[in-house]
């Protein structure tokens, strides 16, 4: 199974993309996490590592960059030794606005039946405060 997270917004497909396809910027979103992204920036192919910790203990979220479509498609694909899944952003022009679509499964490795499901509840908590944030912040928004 996999959780899907979805928003309207008043604000342009542009200004949208621009916010969501900015990985660095979920570091101020995501609860422990700090996103690296490399030198070259998000593109297809980038290797992108967020690294979850509370103090000494944590662990990286490995992901791989396999579909870039600005200013419309970005879709991950986990990597890493513990987490494994994948994530799509879809950005579509909505009225005057945008339509926002966060489509992600994700589980722990080699316990894909017992963790999915888990994914699939703490997910859409977790990243529908993501994607408030991202797109809260932009001029005018006010989101739930």
């Amino acid at each position: 199974m996999a959780f899907t997270v979805t928003r309207t917004t008043s604000a342009a497909p542009g200004d949208v993309w621009r916010r969501v396809s900015d990985l660095a910027r979920h570091t101020q979103h995501v609860p422990l996490t700090t996103v690296a992204v490399p030198e070259s920036g998000v593109r297809l192919g980038a290797e992108v590592r967020a690294r979850t910790a509370l103090g000494p203990v944590g662990f990286v979220d490995a992901m791989l960059v396999t579909r870039w479509e600005p200013p419309r498609v970005l879709r991950i694909v986990k990597t890493g030794r513990l987490l494994a899944g994948w994530a799509e952003i879809t950005v579509e022009p909505h009225g005057q606005g945008s339509h926002v679509t966060w489509h992600e499964e994700l589980w722990l490795r080699g316990a894909r039946r017992v963790t999915a499901g888990l994914g699939d509840v703490a997910g859409p908590r977790l990243f529908a405060g993501v994607l408030d944030a991202l797109l809260g912040s932009l001029p005018g928004e006010s989101l739930p």
